[in-house]
């Protein structure tokens, strides 16, 4: 794969992301390096300290986290952990080695290093990192690789300890890796979703940022910008397959491997490519295949296998091949795919000769060329290579002194940009896809490659320099890029001519004198620059690259010389002003150039042409600014220089010089002799090295040409040109005559043959540069004496006296020349020392050789190797023959006086030799005598006189805050002002930065409020400050927009400012979206219009939902829209709340809250301005008069269609306008009430006072300016009647609702239709709790703080989302779901505008996070409580009986037999069945443990066959539970041998997990037979029932503790009541087992399989539910439609109206049924077949023949009585049963939830009333209703499946 690697310099990476909190671990691969390139320049720099991941503090620079790649660091926050390394790994000696390192650190702060997976060092006790808390990412720079931010010397470098070398694989953890993790993944690139990987940065993106983008920044380093992309040195699988390389290399070796895990034995693999690359070839087979053979050990327990192909480069280029490989590996065929990725680097040629350019860091780097004329037309070009397009940065610039701009050339608004006077315009011009002049490249194209290496040139001609009235002043300008004109324009003025005179006048203002030309930025009027005397200018606009070859020429050059220009050709140089071409002006180059040529100067840049000499006003002419670097030249197209070299004349002269040639790439180059060439002498190249000897003396030059070439066969001949080299040959420099030393003023002496060039002795090292001393190095300074042909050198005072034998020499590279300076510098003469010593008071003169006395009354001097006698002057006093200076502190101001005189109090002596003191100068003062040095005034002090002991104070006398005071001045640029010292006058005096001045006296800044100090303020945007009341700030809450900021008093545009913060809009214009009033247009009405059409469209519709309303005919998916939409609009009035949180929403969120501020009532969404100017009051009202309104609508709809249909009887459908308005109420209730309370929603400012959240132009609560808001606060408390009254009838109507139903009122229900509709009848409650939801969130925005409002509505929300989760209380289960849904999906909104906060409220979020451990704290206690209760406190068990049973065989006996014990008086609690009672399987046994009193166990022949069952005996057994068995007729009792062997029952072992083991069962069992046994028949009547449930209340009162409280009731009771409206029904006594003794015979005929226990239950059970409802009906004159249940001996009744048939499989073919089935039919009965066995199967043809083959068989009496009617034989029999199952069929199964069950009987009962009548009447009302109320309980509810509400 791909790595970077760092230069070492500057490069680093600033990461996105943060660390997760702590465990971490932190793993990377690290090679540091130190790489020089081809032209010797120094790539990569190695740094044993290098930094490579970091972040630090945004105070100070400390370290949050630091990690040096050598592991010798570890910096965490105020620790430094050290001494971390591996044994092998010396920070010295580690270049070029590989590491992989590992940091881990665990929560309680224990770190460990691990080198290669190795551990080497782990230390506890550490504070543990906190780079992940949100505190410390606010208080910290980003993270950055490669390097550390830090504060050095009051500025922040960025750049500091740089790492130097590649990284690789930098992966974040959230775990603490171990050791053997670690070797296991640190070879492996690992894929997204590895357990513990927080982030991993693998740059395999091969040099592009698709993939890391979003987590990483590349850039930021001075000299590449950013690292390198190349291929990576780690061993990984998993990722690509890098390959760098140059056009024109040699093949190079790929190495592809695949890793197999875990590992495998005998494995083998192959890679197939899908093509050959386009950029070159791969050595493969014809199958494109290569053979992974080689083995390798890189991961633990896995397979590696690796294969090599050779890859041939053959164009440049990037390309990506696919490949494959397939893997066989322990029989199993294997596969993975991966990528080849290819870069091949284009080659440029190298430049021979001296090839150098200019490289600025874009931050203080820049060159100051020079100072010339240019004529009306000339050109100017330059090439340029950015490494940073940094928009606004300038190539070229020319200013006047002033700073005004008067010619820019750079790169401005994504183009060229060039400024001429006072006109400036981008090149190229047009858009991105226009075409360029005849280029035929687009604007796009050049724009793009502004980053490129290139060449710019512009030329102007000037074609009318004075304006007339036909024709404006004007000058062509063409700006060519690589040659090609990309813009041409006549829009320019020519330049002010002359521009640039050789001397200034003097009568132009200095501000009107250009400066020089300067390179790389331009100026900005400012601060005095220093490389600029008596100029106020500050270099900007810097530009970041390097630049070369800056040329000026006389004329406008034509496109044929740009385009040869631009291929580095030199044209028009006689035209030449000045050429800069950065080559050879280092000193040493220079200076070796004058020996040739003395009117050469030299210079910091270099020039060919003209070479301008700095003037004395810009002493920095040709100069480098900020130490910028001359680097190899990137333009391969442009010439190198030639390469000076001087030497001596002679025979025998040699010398060499080091061949210079640069190459783009950075290649190794090669050197070689052009050939044909005449040389007279003789050259060779050795080497980098060129040597010339000379065959002849005198003067000359002789030029050597060379050639350079790189490893791919590029040279410079074939491109730039051949490189030169000029010897310059000199004759011979003077030489020595004498030696002489001077014991006096120890000097030597030294003596020439001829007057010398006098070069610079003036210190130590200067005088050894010419001089060589045998045995000493002490000469200090030498001092050349008149005529130059003698200088004196001085001696340390430890180094006299010389040795004799001392000698002494010349060094050629000293620059001893002769006085003309035209010789070659002396060298190598050398001649022994002779003392010569000056009697006192003598002199020795440059012409003699003997000494001369001093004459008259005055010190020898020496001056210049000239000695004589003068006095001492003023401030120096004589003492012992020599004049000394009065030192610091003292002064002296008469001649000769020899005492110094000490300085007085208020001056200063600073120096010495003073003749007088000087007075302390302004803003200072002097406190002592014999000062040096003023003491400066202190910041708040100042001195407005010279001389002052003691400085002024600024405060004034009664400031409440003396320490806000200070001076302070501004600088230009700054906005603040500054604290200054050295005051020299009391305006300096004022308000520091922070505060500000009110009333005379500074103040502490305010809250929304920028103090610059002293008076200057200046208001943040979002707040507002009257300019008259600067201490009133006001936030502008609802549109932060409409304060813009600035100074006190400004308002967007069109806003009132004397309005309350910007509130008003000017008369005719309206609020904008950005904060400003735009004027009204006509449309602006048209939303309140679109609106009240829509509102009475809307009224009309509900009122006419209200009135065609029929439950009984909504058909289920209608029911759910409607539902639905329901919910909607409560979502959309939720939102709208949302929506008056000050939550900062981005765009488009805030436009559409903004939107939803209508469900609130806000009519401030509409332009209602431009209707009328209302005041906030106004508003309010209208706001109330709307909800008002809508009911008035209402009642006229209603009025209108009383007086259309009704004759204006307007009681008439007076449910309908009931239910309508109540519809309303219950739809924007929310809306209402928040609308209602907004005047109690109020929002604070920083003055401390509050203005309400829907108009910030109301105060709220305060008694002088809130007169407005309690007048609006009384009318919201009067419109709350509304919503409160509403809430009261609601209540009302929940509470009476069972009872109207018990009488089956189906007005009340239509009248409350709005209520009751939407939710199950047994949770009708439930729509109190949904209006009390909505009337609290309504009033969420009224508690104060954003953050507690927020808090408040995440509770309610989740209290909702979980109520509705837990009850599920709508009628449709999609409407539940749906209504969960729309909550999480607020509360998802909620949690993400919770990181939306601007300044989050701790005690709120404390507060809520406080109220949920209150909520979980008392969860717990509640679960303990019941517990405790359920323990101890509770006196009875709420299950009195418990009913054990084989659900095939006794299921139905057991619903029968709950019945019966219900209907007991001495039962007072509930009875157990599993299908009512039994919602987890999981807990059935810890029923029987402690939740009843009594075990009956239903004993059938297969009840002790059920391992569920066995449970419940044996758990009955180990807890001592009272068991009684019925015992059936077919049941058998076990025996010991089937004990024994009830471990071999299927399904026995599901017991163990409950805790019961086979030796429990068996006890258990043989217990079962010494309990109580009670004997039931197989006929099912109802003496035999009620002797049963006395029987087994006897045996449960013993122990029993009964309850009397009703609550104890069992649940179906109620259930059952709820569901059908009776309340206290009917309990029967009625058997049924004899045909009624009345008069009347039973119309009704239950006809069950008597045989069949199953069946005859069921005939029972529904006889018993079913009378109630019969015998209702009969009360209101239907008492003959009693029911009877026909037993196995009783004959059918002959007057039997109507039979219910139980059907059960085989029911037909008993001969009692179909006997009674012939009567049934001959009286003409209607049959109702019930279907009660869900086995059961309808009749099929087989069925018939078989039913017909039983009839013939049967010896009844059914033939003699077939004979005897209208019906004959079994075929009659047979038409009869197909008759009775034409009817649909009622399904009613007893082992159903009681709730279904009753629903079912209520359908049969509806079924039965209809057979004998059509109109239904009130029996059929009252018995469904509940169903059609609930719209048949939404499918039976599921009732099996959910908790009932009630």
């Amino acid at each position: 794969g791909w790595a970077l690697r760092f230069d070492g310099y500057d490069d680093f990476v600033v990461l996105r992301e943060n660390l997760p909190p702590p465990p971490f671990s932190i793993d990377f691969w690290a090679q540091p390096l130190d790489v020089t390139d081809g032209n010797g320049v120094r790539t990569v720099r190695y740094n044993s300290l290098g930094i490579v991941l970091s972040k630090t503090k945004l105070q100070g620079g400390a370290n949050f986290f630091a990690l040096a790649y050598n592991g010798g660091q570890v910096y965490k926050e105020a620790e430094t952990l050290t001494n971390i390394k591996a044994p092998d790994l010396d920070p010295a000696n580690s270049e070029g080695r590989l590491y992989h390192y590992t940091y881990t650190e665990t929560a309680t702060g224990t770190f460990s290093v691990y080198i290669n997976g190795v551990l080497v060092r782990s230390e506890s006790g550490v504070k543990p990192s906190s780079l992940w808390d949100e505190n410390a990412l606010l208080l910290s720079h980003p993270w950055l690789l490669g390097a550390r931010i830090q504060y050095l010397g009051g500025d922040w470098i960025l750049n500091d300890r740089c790492f130097g070398g590649i990284l690789d694989n930098l992966r974040w953890w959230s775990v603490a890796l171990g050791p053997d993790d670690i070797k296991r993944v640190m070879h492996l690139r690992l894929p997204l979703g590895e357990v513990g990987l927080h982030r991993q940065w693998s740059f395999d993106t091969g040099g592009g940022l698709e993939n890391i983008a979003q987590t990483m920044l590349l850039g930021g380093g001075d000299t590449s910008r950013s690292p390198q992309w190349v291929p990576s040195p780690v061993a990984a699988f998993g990722g690509p397959v890098a390959l760098s390389m140059r056009e024109g290399a040699a093949a190079e070796d790929v190495k592809i491997c695949a890793l197999i895990s875990p590992a495998v034995n005998n494995a083998s693999a192959t890679a197939t490519f899908d093509a050959q690359p386009t950029l070159g070839s791969l050595n493969l087979s014809a199958s494109l295949t290569v053979t992974l053979h080689e083995v390798v050990s890189l991961v633990s327990n896995s397979t590696q296998l690796c294969g090599t192909v050779r890859f041939v480069p053959r164009s440049p280029g990037s390309e990506e091949v696919r490949f494959r490989i397939d893997a066989l590996a322990g029989g199993s065929a294997l596969t993975g795919e991966q990528t080849l990725m290819i870069q091949i680097g284009n080659n440029a040629p190298p430049v021979a000769g001296a090839a150098k350019a200019l490289h600025l860091n874009g931050k203080d780097q820049y060159a100051s060329l020079g100072v010339w004329d240019l004529p009306d037309d000339f050109s100017l070009a330059l090439w340029v290579q950015p490494t940073a397009v940094v928009e606004d940065a300038y190539f070229l610039s020319l200013h006047l002194s002033s700073g005004t701009n008067e010619f820019l050339l750079g790169h401005y608004a994504g183009k060229y940009w060039i400024r001429i006077v006072g006109v400036a315009l981008g090149f190229p011009v047009g858009k991105g896809t226009d075409i360029v002049l005849d280029t035929g490249v687009t604007v796009a194209q050049i724009c793009a490659d502004r980053g490129k290496a290139h060449h710019v040139m512009m030329t102007l001609k000037c074609l009318n320099r004075e304006p007339t009235a036909a024709r404006p002043a004007s000058a062509r300008v063409t700006l060519y890029v690589d040659g090609m004109a990309i813009g041409r324009t006549e829009a320019f003025p020519c330049f002010l001519k002359p521009l640039l005179p050789s001397d200034y006048d003097a009568s132009v203002s200095p501000r009107m004198h250009p400066t020089p030309w300067e390179l790389g930025e331009e100026y900005d009027a400012g601060e005095p620059n220093k490389h600029l005397p008596g100029v106020d200018v500050t270099p900007s606009n810097f530009l970041t690259g390097i630049l070369d070859d800056v040329a000026f020429w006389r004329g406008e050059l034509s496109a044929g010389e740009a385009a040869e220009a631009a291929k580095g050709t030199r044209v028009q140089q006689d035209k030449t002003i000045v050429h800069f071409s950065f080559d050879t002006d280092d000193e040493a180059t220079c200076k070796d150039r004058q020996l040739a040529n003395g009117s050469i100067t030299c210079h910091d840049i270099n020039e060919e042409y003209g070479r301008a000499v700095p003037i004395p006003r810009f002493p920095w002419t040709n100069s480098r600014i900020g130490d910028a670097q001359s680097v190899p030249s990137p333009f391969w197209q442009v010439a190198g220089s030639p390469i000076h070299k001087t030497m001596h004349d002679g025979p025998q002269s040699c010398t060499s010089v080091p061949m210079q040639a640069s190459d783009v790439d950075g290649d190794k180059v090669t050197f070689h002799l052009a050939t044909g060439q005449d040389i007279p002498g003789s050259a060779a190249i050795a080497g980098s090295t060129l040597t010339f000897c000379t065959n002849q003396t005198g003067a000359r030059e002789v030029e050597v040409l060379f050639d350079v070439c790189d490893p791919f066969g590029l040279c410079a001949s074939g491109f730039s040109g051949l490189g030169s080299a000029i010897f310059h040959v000199l004759k011979s420099g003077p030489e020595i005559l004498a030696f002489q030393a001077l014991p006096d003023s120890r000097e030597l002496r030294v003596v020439f043959d001829e007057a010398t060039n006098v070069p610079d002795l003036t210190t130590s090292a200067k005088l050894q540069d010419v001089f060589k001393f045998s045995n000493t190095t002490d000469a200090l300074l030498g001092t050349w004496e008149d005529g130059g042909a003698a200088v004196r050198l001085l001696l340390s005072e430890h180094a006299w006296p010389p040795p004799s034998e001392l000698t002494v020499s010349v060094l050629p590279s000293g620059g001893l020349r002769n006085g003309l300076a035209t010789s070659f510098p002396s060298m190598g003469v050398s001649y022994t020392l002779a003392v010569v010593s000056c009697p006192d008071g003598t002199l020795m003169k440059p012409s003699e050789v003997e000494c001369t006395p001093c004459e008259g009354n005055s010190v020898p001097v020496t001056e210049a190797a000239r000695e004589f006698c003068q006095p001492c002057p003023l401030g120096q006093v004589a003492n012992g023959g020599s004049c000394f200076p009065c030192g610091p502190g003292y002064f002296s101001d008469e001649t000769g006086f020899r005492v110094c005189q000490v300085c007085p109090v208020g001056h200063v002596c600073g120096t010495a030799g003073l003749h007088h003191p000087l007075p302390c100068p302004l803003g200072s003062f002097g406190d002592s005598t014999g000062l040096t040095a003023c003491h400066e005034c202190s910041a708040g002090m100042f001195a407005a006189e010279e001389g002052r002991t003691a400085c002024d104070s600024c405060v004034p006398g009664g400031s409440r805050r003396p320490d806000l005071w200070t001076t302070s001045k501004r600088l230009s640029g700054v906005p603040e002002w500054l604290p200054m010292e050295g005051a020299t006058a009391a305006d300096a005096c004022g308000c520091k930065s922070g505060s500000y001045m009110l009333n005379g006296d500074c103040e502490p800044c305010e809250e929304g409020m920028t103090c610059l100090g002293k008076t200057d303020i200046r208001i943040l945007g979002g707040f507002f400050v009257a300019a008259a009341r600067p201490s009133e700030v006001w936030r502008c809450h609802t549109k932060p927009s409409r304060c813009p900021g600035g100074l006190p008093g400004t308002c967007a545009t069109n806003r009132q400012n004397q309005s309350l913060a910007c509130t008003s809009c000017v008369e005719g214009t309206r609020p904008a979206d950005d904060g400003s009033c735009v004027d009204c247009g006509g449309a602006d009405s048209l939303p309140m219009i679109f609106l009240g059409v829509v509102v009475i469209l809307l009224i009309c519709t509900v009122y006419y939902v209200a009135d065609t309303q029929d439950q009984t005919t909504q058909t289920s998916a209608m029911l759910v829209i409607v539902l639905a939409l329901g919910q909607m609009v409560t979502v959309y009035q939720q939102l709208g709340v949302i929506a008056l949180i000050d939550f900062t929403w981005p765009s488009p969120l805030s436009d559409f809250f903004k939107v939803l501020l209508l469900m609130n009532l806000d009519i401030r969404v509409f332009a209602v301005d431009c209707v009328a100017r209302l005041s906030p009051l106004v508003r309010f009202v209208l706001r109330v008069g709307f909800v008002v309104s809508l009911f008035v609508v209402l009642g006229l709809v209603h009025a209108v269609r009383a007086l259309v249909r009704h004759r204006g009887d307007l009681r008439a459908h007076a449910t309908t306008i009931w239910s309508a308005a109540g519809s309303t109420m219950m739809a924007l209730l929310l809306s209402i009430v928040s609308g209602m309370v907004a005047p109690l929603q109020c929002l604070p400012h920083p003055n401390g006072r509050f203005t309400m959240r829907s108009d910030d132009a109301v105060v709220c609560w305060d008694s002088v300016l809130g007169t407005e808001h309690r007048h609006m606060v009384v009318v919201s408390v009067f419109a709350c009647l509304m919503p409160i009254a509403f809430l009261a009838i609601a209540t009302r109507a929940v509470l009476i609702l069972p009872h109207r139903m018990s009488n089956g009122d189906a007005d009340f229900l239509k009248k409350y239709f709005c209520l009751f509709s939407r939710f199950r009848v047994d949770c009708h409650w439930y729509v109190l709790v949904s209006l009390l939801r909505n009337c609290l969130i309504a009033l969420i925005p009224v508690i104060p703080g954003v953050a507690a409002q927020w808090c408040s509505l995440m509770m309610l929300m989740l209290a909702s989302g979980f109520v509705v989760s837990l009850l599920m209380p709508w009628r449709s289960s999609q409407a539940n779901y749906f209504d969960i849904f729309l909550t999480y999906c607020l509360l998802c909104i909620l949690g993400a505008a919770s990181l939306l906060l601007e300044a989050l409220d701790s005690s709120g979020v404390g507060g809520f996070a406080l109220v949920v451990l209150f909520c979980i704290l008392g969860s717990f206690v509640g679960v303990l409580g019941h517990s405790v209760y359920e323990r101890v406190l509770r006196s009875g068990k709420p299950f009195q009986f418990f009913i054990c049973h084989h659900k095939a065989s006794a299921g139905n006996l057991a619903r029968l037999l709950k019945m019966y014990l219900t209907d007991h008086e001495q039962i007072r609690r509930r009875v157990f069945v599993d299908s009512d009672d039994l919602r987890d399987l999981r807990v059935l046994f810890t029923y029987i443990r402690s939740e009843l009193d009594t075990l009956v166990v239903l004993c059938t022949s297969q009840v002790l066959q059920r391992p569920w069952c066995l449970g419940e005996v044996t758990t009955a057994y180990l807890n001592k539970v009272t068991v009684v068995r019925v015992k059936l007729p077919d049941f058998v009792a076990l025996d010991e041998a089937a004990i024994n062997a009830c471990h071999k029952m299927d399904g026995i072992s599901m017991l163990a997990e409950h805790g019961m083991s086979v030796d429990m069962v068996q006890h258990a069992l043989r217990w079962l037979g010494t309990t109580t046994e009670i004997g039931m028949p197989m006929e099912v009547t109802n003496a035999e029932m009620r002797k049963l449930v006395d029987g087994l209340v006897h045996q449960n009162d013993a122990g029993v503790v009964r309850k009397n409280s009703s609550s104890t009731r069992n649940s179906s009771t109620t259930t059952m009541a709820l569901t059908f409206g009776l309340r206290g029904s009917v309990r029967t006594n009625s058997g049924g087992d004899k045909t009624s003794s009345s008069s009347q015979s039973p119309k009704a005929i239950i006809l069950a399989d008597q045989a069949n226990l199953e069946a005859a239950c069921t005939a029972r059970i529904i006889h018993k539910m079913l009378m109630p409802l019969v015998l209702l009906e009969g009360n209101k004159g239907q008492s003959n439609s009693a029911v009877h249940v026909l037993m196995l001996e009783e004959e059918m009744p002959a007057g039997v109206r109507q039979v219910i048939l139980v059907c059960t499989n085989g029911v037909t073919e008993r001969p009692h049924v179909f006997r009674a089935l012939v009567v049934a039919s001959e009286a003409e009965a209607d049959f109702l077949p019930v279907v009660s066995e869900p086995s059961f199967r309808f009749p099929t043809s087989a069925f018939y023949k078989t039913l017909r083959d039983a009839v013939w068989q049967s010896e009844s009496s059914v033939g003699a009585a077939a004979s005897s009617s209208s019906i004959g034989g079994s075929s009659e029999i047979v038409r009869i049963v197909i008759e009775i199952f034409k009817e649909i069929a009622i399904e009613v199964n007893p082992q159903d939830h009681e709730n279904v069950l009753g629903l079912r009987i209520g359908i049969l009962a509806s079924r039965l009333l209809d057979a004998g009548r059509k109109d239904h009447g009130a029996m059929m009302r009252r018995a469904v209703m509940a169903a059609s109320s609930g719209a048949a309980l939404a499918s039976l509810e599921a009732a099996e499946e959910e908790e009932p509400c009630n």
